[in-house]
C-alpha cells in the first residue's frame, strides 16, 4: 500500500491547489492539493512537509490529520491522508510536476473540470 500525503493550505477562504502536469503519473491535467507519495520507510510529518516544500517551495508546520481514506489510484492502493497547515516562509514556487497554481474557494474548486478524486471527497465533509 501506497501512502499519498496532502496539505490543505489556506489564505483566508482560499485553498491552494496545483495543476498536475499532462506527464503526472495519475490524474494528469488535475487540480490537486499540494503533497504526494511517501518514501519507503519516511516518517509522515516529515513526508508531508518534504512534499510540500517541493512542490511549491513553501516551509510549512503541519496541523491536525484533517481526512484520511483509502482509494485505488492507476491500480495501486493508496492511503490518502489529508492534513491541516501553515505557511512558516517562502513564496509559492512550481516544480516540474505543476504546470499552474491558485488560490481558489471550495466552491470555485468544486466547479473545476478536472480535480483529484481524493480532494473531491475531502470537499464533501469539510
Amino acid at each position: 500500500m501506497q501512502i499519498v500525503q496532502k496539505a490543505v493550505i489556506k489564505n483566508g477562504d482560499k485553498h491552494l491547489v496545483v495543476l498536475r502536469a499532462p506527464t503526472a503519473w495519475a490524474y494528469p491535467d488535475h487540480w490537486d492539493f499540494p503533497g504526494g507519495k511517501l518514501n519507503p520507510g519516511e516518517d509522515l510529518i516529515k513526508g508531508i512537509m518534504r512534499e510540500v516544500f517541493e512542490e511549491v517551495s513553501l516551509d510549512v508546520k503541519i496541523g491536525e490529520l484533517l481526512w484520511e481514506r483509502e482509494m485505488m489510484i492507476n491500480d495501486l492502493f493508496c492511503h490518502i491522508n489529508i492534513y491541516a497547515t501553515d505557511i512558516m516562509s517562502g513564496m509559492v514556487k512550481l516544480s516540474h510536476e505543476h504546470t499552474k497554481w491558485q488560490w481558489l474557494t471550495k466552491e470555485e474548486i468544486l466547479a473545476l473540470d478536472k480535480i483529484f478524486p481524493a480532494m473531491q471527497e475531502y470537499f464533501k465533509t469539510h
